[in-house]
């Protein structure tokens, strides 16, 4: 693990992680391009704005009303404006950080990498097992405006153990 890490310290021109085999907690096995040379707060002002906008328009919708959208939309606003404080110092002291926007992170607790990006590209290889939720209209409207936000794709990953890495231009290829 500290090969890996030092090679994100030591290229500081990578802005591109593509994972392959990536297994996740559903045992979903898939290959993942992702983008982590962002600016988290640059997306989330550019989501704010589309938010506030007209653009994303409430659709009729069997499975929320128009004030579930609206009501969305506003929640939606403010967990941008007004994160959860408790949760951002409980992950400030959980991590260290390799990378300046922090989208590169290790893990003091259980000595793992947390890999953040906004997700380029995905091929499933073998669907896993997925739990059937069943959730409220508020929440399904939330799902529907999140399509259009781009912090929505943003993507959690963690690397405990790997297989080879190899660095390409300004990517970092891990086959797990």
């Amino acid at each position: 693990m500290d090969i890996l890490i030092n090679n994100f310290i030591n290229n500081s021109d990578i802005n591109t992680i593509i994972l392959n085999n990536y297994v996740d907690s559903n045992n979903e096995k898939s290959n993942h391009e992702i983008f982590i040379g962002y600016d988290y707060s640059f997306l989330k002002e550019q989501d704010i704005d589309l938010l506030k906008s007209d653009f994303i328009q409430y659709i009729q919708s069997a499975y929320f009303t128009k004030q579930d959208f609206i009501e969305a939309k506003d929640v939606l606003i403010n967990s941008f404006t007004s994160p959860n404080p408790n949760m951002s110092k409980a992950q400030i002291d959980a991590y260290e950080s390799i990378t300046e926007n922090g989208s590169i992170k290790y893990c003091k607790a259980n000595s793992t990498i947390k890999l953040c990006g906004v997700l380029q590209d995905k091929q499933v290889i073998d669907s896993g097992i997925y739990k059937c939720v069943k959730s409220k209209s508020i929440t399904l409207a939330k799902n529907y405006i999140k399509k259009f936000l781009i912090t929505s794709k943003i993507r959690y990953y963690t690397v405990d153990k790997y297989s080879t890495f190899e660095i390409i231009d300004d990517k970092i290829i891990i086959t797990f």
